[in-house]
């Protein structure tokens, strides 16, 4: 029986790919050895990237022994020993203290109660990313069940990657803890969280921790209205439509949607409105930009730069909106000396318009949220003045106050922190916008001055 000739178009096609026929399909010799010695060599890296991971360990957990012996700890509140030398870590390796507190505990695990795990480390046989699983995974277990588990899990470690291997490490660890399973998600649930994360081009991420049967309703919820919303001229994919419903149930105060088969199972489909809650926005912009003669964009309190034409955006929707115009050559100088300790309304929100977080080396905490602190102290000659004042959060305010880190401030308005160590090591930050001492603020419009927004 004859093979029934190809359609046109795909006839075409075909003979597109015979073209390749005469091709060499493998590399030459010389080709396929110098690839052998370029993934030689990326395995090389490899290894030494895990040695080097291993020597870290031990360098972090022989950091924190010395530390608590030495007087470089010695703090005058209970806490603020470990407080201040994740600080001291935190500052030197340029991470956040969060992530510094892990490394230490991590280094301390391995150290102690993994050391097989920091032998396979060293010896390239696990990857960091593997080792930082196996330890977060052996946490809270008996030292006979962590035996257990480290000799179970190594060997799969040459065998599993990524996600395969994190799934891997969790089942065992379950099968081991299974009794107490209830009791760990209640502790577990006491460190849910919401936090924010900027990216480039005016996005953020928003990432939820939460008890995984709220965060996996929340999902199905999002997902099947976004599955809803049809229509010929409806172009965006399913990933849009859920990012916008979910933006409509949190943001929009009308936002109607269809109800899904979940929500009236047995009678007609309704449509369904979701109260949500309006923003209160401070946005500090340039004079200029207002006025069109720059394309300096303007500032979002908690994000970062953003287009003057978002800004408008924003406001219209708000309700609560205070301007702070920053003067392009003078300005009224925003300072009452020693006449007052508190600081005025006015002041705090040009504080945190300027620095926008918490002001110690590293910490990302909003402004909005953390103390005003004199940095020389009211008690000591400090001003109530914008050369003598920062956001600061409640732990870095304590920090300041209670071990051996110091702080000072330049006095020319614009902000720049240095903060010295217990070590001796000097570290600058700067605030989010330089705005200076020269400002014009107003929170309520005058008659002859509408809102340029």
């Amino acid at each position: 029986m004859s093979t029934p000739p190809l359609p046109p178009l795909l006839a075409e096609r075909w003979d597109d790919f015979e073209e390749f026929d005469d091709l060499d399909a493998t590399p030459d010799d010389e080709s396929r050895r110098h690839l052998n010695r370029l993934a030689d060599r990326l395995l090389d890296t490899k290894r030494a990237e895990a040695a080097a991971a291993a020597d870290r360990y031990r360098v972090v957990d022989e950091f924190r022994r010395e530390w608590e012996s030495s007087s470089a700890s010695k703090a005058s509140l209970a806490g603020m020993r470990v407080r201040a030398m994740r600080a001291e870590l935190a500052a030197a390796l340029g991470l956040s203290e969060r992530t510094v507190e892990s490394l230490v505990g991590r280094a301390k695990a391995l150290t102690t109660d993994l050391p097989s795990t920091l032998i396979a480390l060293q010896r390239g046989q696990v990857s960091d990313r593997q080792v930082q699983v196996i330890v977060d995974e052996a946490a809270g277990l008996t030292s006979e069940e962590m035996a257990g588990f480290e000799a179970a899990i190594l060997p799969e470690a040459t065998i599993l990657s990524g996600p395969k291997f994190a799934r891997k490490a969790r089942t065992l660890r379950e099968h081991l803890r299974a009794t107490d399973l209830t009791q760990r998600h209640t502790t577990a649930a006491e460190f849910r969280d919401l936090s924010l994360a900027g990216q480039r081009d005016g996005m953020a991420d928003l990432l939820l921790h939460a008890p995984a049967q709220h965060s996996v309703a929340i999902y199905q919820r999002v997902d099947q209205i976004a599955r809803t919303l049809t229509g010929p001229d409806d172009t965006r994919t399913l990933a849009q439509k859920r990012a916008d419903v979910f933006i409509a149930l949190l943001l929009d105060p009308g936002a109607v949607f269809p109800s899904t088969d979940t929500d009236n199972e047995q009678g007609p489909r309704q449509a369904t409105l979701h109260r949500g809650v309006r923003p209160n926005v401070n946005v500090t912009v340039p004079a200029l930009s207002l006025l069109g003669q720059s394309n300096e964009p303007a500032n979002l309190e908690g994000y970062g730069p953003i287009s003057v034409d978002t800004a408008r955006e924003l406001a219209g929707a708000a309700t609560g909106f205070h301007r702070i115009l920053t003067h392009p050559e003078t300005g009224v100088i925003l300072s009452i000396g020693r006449d007052k300790y508190e600081v005025p309304a006015e002041l705090k929100r040009f504080l945190r318009a300027r620095d926008e977080t918490c002001r110690f080396v590293g910490c990302n905490r909003p402004a909005a949220a953390s103390d005003i602190d004199h940095t020389v102290a009211w008690e000591d000659g400090g001003g109530t003045n914008v050369w003598n004042l920062g956001c600061l959060c409640k732990g870095h305010h304590r920090l300041k106050h209670n071990t051996a880190w110091v702080v000072t401030q330049t006095r020319d308005g614009t902000g720049d922190y240095t903060w010295t160590s217990p070590l001796g090591r000097d570290y600058t930050t700067k605030p989010a916008i330089r705005i200076g001492a020269g400002v014009i603020t107003q929170t309520t419009w005058l008659d002859n001055d509408p809102p340029p927004f």
